[in-house]
């Protein structure tokens, strides 16, 4: 049976907050040394020894949504592609379990900029609140976030040294899982 976007949107919210709120156990980015010492062995263990000290995957999608009407600003939904959309990112631990989500960013936004501006990155509990990740731990992200002291991205280029192809070959293997 269609539903009227009017009785859609009046329900939309009190199940997304009904999700957070009965589901924000589920999806946990490690805080206490404890934890991070168990997300890397975790992602040791499954996805082999070759990396030691990644906790998780970052990565980011574009949703291809209708062009926004009452947005004082359609055009920061427009993006690249050459439609509208909204920027999700996710992390997940090595167990492929989520341990972030984030769709508060329109589809002009870039990936490095989403993800410095989330609220997961400026919340009490994040990482900014703790200065990033504590050495020896890191996250794994593809080339679009930048390299910082706790977000490892791959080397740039073609017909690298072998070690730099080693490293790059193990960064993607590692980083399967978020794909």
């Amino acid at each position: 049976m269609p539903c009227a976007r009017l009785s859609f949107f009046k329900h939309l919210y009190p199940v997304v907050e009904a999700i957070l709120t009965h589901f924000d156990h589920a999806m946990h980015f490690p805080q206490t040394a404890e934890e991070l010492a168990d997300a890397e062995r975790v992602m040791s263990d499954t996805w082999g020894h070759n990396m030691r000290g990644a906790i998780a995957a970052l990565d980011g999608l574009v949703v291809r949504v209708r062009k926004p009407w009452m947005s004082t600003a359609p055009s920061a939904f427009f993006n690249q592609k050459g439609y509208s959309a909204i920027v999700v990112r996710a992390m997940c631990d090595g167990n492929r379990k989520f341990c972030m989500m984030s769709a508060e960013h329109q589809g002009a936004c870039p990936d490095a900029t989403a993800w410095n501006t989330s609220s997961f990155f400026n919340s009490a509990t994040g990482l900014a609140a703790r200065g990033g990740v504590p050495a020896p731990y890191f996250i794994l992200a593809d080339a679009a976030y930048g390299l910082t002291e706790y977000i490892l991205t791959p080397y740039d280029g073609n017909n690298l040294p072998a070690d730099k192809d080693s490293y790059n070959f193990w960064h993607s293997h590692y980083r399967m899982n978020i794909e």
